[in-house]
């Protein structure tokens, strides 16, 4: 059985994962790494393991920021508003993230 990493197709899906993020506390200090990118075209993501374009997106204010930042991750760290749990900001790739996984 493989995995990668977690794809949201919409608005359930999404809080699905804040659902079982928040139900580990300690997870919940820690921003995710879900499966999409832009490193192949600048501004334009896509789910890496299937090559479709995001149909649903949950951006943070001002986000997606572009430049060298091309992978995305869900928000979750304590310094978060409680509003903005949950949404999604573009990252420089080699950063260190926790990440959410699903099975395929």
């Amino acid at each position: 059985m493989s995995s990668n990493l977690a794809i949201v197709n919409n608005k359930a899906e999404n809080n699905f994962l804040i659902g079982i993020v928040k139900e580990y506390a300690q997870a919940y200090i820690h921003n995710f790494w879900l499966d999409a990118n832009d490193i192949e075209r600048e501004g334009h993501f896509i789910w890496q393991s299937t090559r479709q374009p995001l149909v649903y997106k949950n951006w943070n204010p001002n986000e997606p920021s572009g430049g060298t930042e091309d992978c995305l991750e869900m928000l979750f760290k304590e310094y978060v508003d409680e509003q903005h749990i949950g949404q999604w900001n573009d990252k420089i790739c080699s950063h260190e993230n926790h990440f959410i996984c699903e099975k395929r």
